[in-house]
């Protein structure tokens, strides 16, 4: 009996070492990915931060998609509509904005992405830094394509008729009225309060030096009151904007 139990004893370690190897490893926790969605169904310009601190201010029925978590091998976000980007530097993370085949991919810059589902033309227009824009819907096409902007440049694809133009922005900003809409792209913010004033025949006054070096894209629409129109275009230049008795009174 001594000499068995002595036996046991001596091959108990070499029992437990093996049936520790035959135990599997818990399995690692695999990171789950979900997406998340901002939509902006009101009539304001809406401005969004995301994980990363960029800033996207999202027009009205845009939509704007994202994985979380964000910030993996690239930052990519997904556009339906028109939106603007501050991007935060970080060179190890290129952001990528999505939209209508077309891929806008930018370091650490400001740029206007416009892209209406409605709309068979993409217009990609860069304020600050550079972007590198491409066709990523073009397999077996010849309209692919793939360019770097610099500041300056607008970039419009019309994806039916795979037409490509590089312009630069003080060359095309216009604006052109569309039913109960006004059309601006990248027009001088003085000439906007002019147009606005001739509309809404209110006094609109400002001193012209202090916008000389602001401008804006988008889209107005004339079915709002003149207070409401100008409480968007200060509080997206950061200005401020006060009634007075011959009508609104704008300054930096």
């Amino acid at each position: 009996m001594f000499l068995g139990i002595g036996f046991y004893a001596s091959r108990t370690p070499d029992f437990k070492e093996k049936v520790a190897k035959l135990i599997p490893k818990k399995a690692s926790k695999v990171n789950q990915i979900s997406f998340k969605s901002i939509n902006n169904f009101t009539d304001k310009i809406q401005k969004f931060t995301l994980p990363d601190q960029s800033t996207v201010k999202i027009y009205p029925g845009g939509e704007l998609t994202y994985a979380l978590p964000f910030v993996a091998a690239k930052r990519e976000v997904f556009l339906s509509g028109t939106s603007y980007f501050h991007v935060q530097k970080d060179k190890k993370h290129p952001f990528v904005v999505y939209a209508k085949g077309v891929s806008t991919t930018a370091l650490g810059t400001s740029f206007t992405i416009v892209a209406d589902e409605k709309s068979k033309i993409i217009t990609v227009k860069l304020h600050t830094g550079k972007v590198w824009v491409k066709d990523v819907d073009s397999a077996g096409r010849n309209s692919m394509f793939s360019k770097i902007l610099l500041p300056g440049n607008a970039l419009v694809f019309n994806r039916v008729d795979n037409k490509l133009n590089v312009e630069t922005l003080n060359q095309i900003h216009s604006e052109k009225e569309v039913k109960s809409e006004l059309i601006f792209s990248q027009a001088p913010l003085v000439a906007v309060f002019v147009k606005l004033e001739q509309h809404y025949k209110t006094k609109i006054i400002f001193n012209a030096d202090d916008l000389s070096a602001m401008s804006f894209t988008g889209t107005v629409n004339l079915n709002q009151t003149i207070n409401q129109i100008l409480t968007e275009l200060t509080e997206l230049n950061k200005l401020t904007k006060e009634r007075v008795a011959e009508g609104y009174l704008i300054k930096r």
